[in-house]
């Protein structure tokens, strides 16, 4: 038998068999130890003998070796005992306390709408416990306002000032800020919205849209 038709016979008696390169299935499935031990081992001895098969082992062990490590150890006791002690969920923005409804000015004499710069209204009023500036920008094709403004308080106070987009019973979008700070919401809504500052030290500003 020539060289030539020993070459053949072998190829034809390797028809059928697994691939002589296992799959990156294969290396997969043996990184995350879910094969059998006969294929497993089969796996490592060709490992001995082919550059190529180590080459992407060594690529897909960070990804998928770390599973054949062991059981994961519990992170250490002061720590769970700080998630122990986390809220089981965000707490709901507050319900306005002494509601005090913030009139926009008044509308053009023309007809056109709230006094506006452009396409936005504007508001900048005294009202109980606090100052605040307001513009509210409507969709310009995409269905998102833009509401952004200031707050002052008349009393200086450390605590947060409760910024709440809200449309009937939904809360949209909060926001929190220092006395003097700024904020800015960008939220998908449909006309009919109020905008409620929760102050620290009680009382809640309501401005409702002035589109509506």
């Amino acid at each position: 038998m020539t060289a030539r038709s020993r070459g053949k016979t072998a190829r034809s008696r390797g028809a059928g068999e697994p691939p002589v390169h296992p799959s990156l299935l294969d290396w997969m499935q043996w990184l995350r130890g879910r094969l059998d031990g006969a294929r497993a081992a089969q796996l490592q001895a060709h490992l001995q003998e082919c550059a190529r098969c180590t080459k992407d082992r060594e690529l897909l062990a960070p990804f998928y070796g770390a599973v054949r490590v062991g059981p994961l150890s519990a992170p250490p006791r002061r720590a769970r005992e700080r998630v122990r002690r986390l809220p089981a969920q965000r707490p709901a923005p507050p319900a306005p306390a002494r509601p005090h409804s913030v009139r926009w000015p008044a509308r053009d004499v023309r007809g056109f709408g709230p006094a506006s710069t452009g396409e936005s209204a504007m508001v900048a009023r005294s009202c109980p416990g606090a100052e605040i500036s307001v513009m509210a920008t409507p969709p310009r094709g995409d269905g998102r306002w833009r509401i952004e403004g200031r707050v002052w308080l008349h009393q200086p106070d450390a605590r947060a000032i409760g910024v709440v987009l809200a449309h009937d019973d939904h809360v949209l979008a909060t926001a929190e800020l220092r006395d003097g700070g700024q904020f800015a919401l960008e939220e998908i809504v449909s006309t009919g919205w109020t905008l409620e500052f929760h102050l620290p030290a009680g009382g809640t500003l309501v401005l409702k849209d002035p589109f509506a």
